[in-house]
C-alpha cells in the first residue's frame, strides 16, 4: 500500500493527465467545429448561387414560354381566321408596271 501522501501525489499526477486529455480533445473538437462550419458556409454558399441560378433560368424560361405562346397565337390566328390578303402590292411598281404596257401598246399599234 502507499502513504496517504503518496497516493495524494499518484491522484494528483492522474488528475493533471486527464486534464491535459480533456484540454487536447476540448481542442479537437473545437478544431472539428471550426472546419464543419467553415464547411457549411461554403455549402450554404453554393445553393445560394445554385437557387440564384435556378430562379434566373426559371425567368427567361418563362420568358420564351410567353414568345412562343404569342407566336403559336399569332400563327394560328393567320391560318383560321384571317383571310388571305394576298401579296403586298406596292404602288410604284405598279405605276411603272402600267407605263411600261403603255410603252409596248404603244410601240405594237406604230
Amino acid at each position: 500500500m502507499c502513504s496517504a501522501h503518496e497516493c495524494n501525489q499518484q491522484l494528483q499526477c492522474t488528475l493533471a493527465t486527464e486534464r491535459q486529455q480533456s484540454l487536447c480533445q476540448s481542442r479537437e473538437l473545437e478544431t472539428r467545429l471550426l472546419d464543419s462550419q467553415s464547411c457549411l458556409m461554403e455549402k450554404v454558399r453554393e445553393l445560394t448561387a445554385a437557387r440564384d441560378a435556378q430562379t434566373s433560368l426559371k425567368s427567361e424560361i418563362a420568358s420564351l414560354r410567353a414568345l412562343i405562346e404569342s407566336a403559336e397565337m399569332r400563327s394560328a390566328a393567320g391560318a383560321h381566321g384571317r383571310p388571305d390578303l394576298g401579296p403586298i402590292k406596292d404602288p410604284t411598281i405598279e405605276r411603272a408596271s402600267s407605263t411600261d404596257q403603255s410603252i409596248n401598246q404603244s410601240i405594237h399599234l406604230s
